[in-house]
């Protein structure tokens, strides 16, 4: 199971970070190793236009049978991974794709559970607060007090706080990307 977003602030950003995020995934679902999946897109982003062409990259790549998570998070915010009331961030320091030649690519290894919920989301929603040391773990905070177990509505409590923390406007991307783990009995 594969989750993944292209984020981009403007229509010009976002468009080459889904151009960008739908190719990688062509790649991988043709069977490409994710190093060579995400080395490929960057060279062709360097191809483009060099300096002017990059893309965040957020997956998630979960195995069913095992519960292994390979979080890839290239120039991405933080993800989250909510189990009940405790919340595990998951962060990387990469920059995005398409700026330097030779990028770094290390995945962040981490185990799910049915029930567990993953959360994914875009620089204008983790860094909506703007007080302090609060906005860096706003999120984290928010995500160990919050009801609820579905999905759509776990995201759409996550986006109309980062709306409320950011004074009623939107000065960047905001997209939330929200996943509960279940797994099918097959008999």
């Amino acid at each position: 199971t594969l989750f993944r977003s292209g984020m981009g602030s403007g229509s010009r950003a976002a468009g080459e970070s889904n151009r960008a995020v739908k190719f990688l995934e062509r790649l991988l679902v043709a069977g490409f190793e994710v190093n060579a999946a995400v080395k490929t897109v960057n060279s062709l982003l360097l191809l483009r236009t060099p300096g002017e062409s990059f893309a965040t990259v957020d997956m998630a790549i979960i195995d069913t049978y095992s519960g292994e998570t390979e979080f890839l998070k290239i120039g991405a915010a933080p993800s989250y991974v909510k189990r009940v009331r405790e919340v595990a961030t998951v962060k990387s320091s990469s920059l995005p794709i398409g700026i330097i030649q030779q990028i770094e690519i290390e995945p962040v290894k981490a185990a799910v559970v049915a029930g567990d919920i993953i959360v994914m989301v875009s620089d204008g929603v983790a860094d909506a607060s703007q007080r302090g040391a609060d906005k860096e773990n706003w999120l984290a905070n928010y995500l160990r007090r919050i009801d609820g177990v579905q999905p759509q509505e776990i995201a759409g409590k996550i986006l109309a706080k980062a709306i409320e923390l950011s004074g009623g406007t939107t000065r960047d991307d905001m997209t939330v990307l929200v996943a509960k783990v279940a797994y099918q009995n097959v008999m």
